[in-house]
């Protein structure tokens, strides 16, 4: 059972939600047309600039919150204690939007849509977060897979191999969840509808 609970740690923080926009420019940047033709250099400089914005900045914070006594636990393990962080993480994604829209390439069409999507999901997920808690790892998986889809759909590219390759992650990170006790059956699979959902429908309307 301690082999599982720690090979669930290690799924939970492969997959942690802040690391999500990253994971989707790296796999845009290698599938989505034009993007895939962008300089070794130019996909450097905005990789490096998503992680930043929308994972150590918005990680960062979180230690600064304990330190206010405005959290009283790293883990946030409390629906409520979630609300703040997802705040900053609200803001710190609408920062790199804000930058990344002035590139008018058609290429970033598709990173900017699924920035404007990310941000509707963490802004649903705050407002759910007041009353019930919700897996915000499945809904990143969820919100991923949704991406791909989004994208097979809209081009006429063979997705198909790592489209079932994050499928199966979203199914090892579900069980990952359950193992270590983080949510119950509900709210994982409603987790990974919501993101689903809601970035299937941005990336294929917008």
């Amino acid at each position: 059972m301690n082999t599982q609970k720690n090979i669930s740690k290690i799924i939970s923080v492969l997959a942690h939600p802040l690391l999500i926009p990253t994971y989707a420019f790296l796999i845009l940047e290698n599938y989505a047309p034009l993007l895939m033709f962008l300089n070794f250099k130019a996909k450097v400089i905005i990789s490096l600039f998503i992680f930043i914005t929308t994972f150590v900045l918005p990680l960062a914070g979180i230690p600064l919150l304990r330190l206010l006594k405005m959290l009283k636990y790293y883990r946030l393990d409390e629906k409520r204690e979630r609300i703040i962080p997802l705040f900053i993480t609200f803001i710190f994604y609408n920062i790199a939007y804000y930058y990344l829209k002035n590139i008018n390439a058609p290429s970033f069409h598709l990173v900017k849509t699924f920035l404007i999507s990310s941000t509707l999901v963490l802004f649903i997920t705050m407002l759910i977060s007041i009353r019930w808690k919700i897996s915000a790892h499945l809904i990143g998986a969820g919100g991923l897979i949704g991406m791909l889809i989004a994208i097979w759909f809209r081009f006429p590219i063979d997705i198909l191999s790592p489209l079932m390759i994050f499928v199966f992650v979203a199914g090892l990170l579900g069980y990952a969840r359950l193992i270590l006790r983080k949510h119950h059956p509900a709210q994982v699979y409603s987790s990974f509808i919501i993101g689903f959902v809601i970035v299937l429908l941005t990336m294929t309307l917008l």
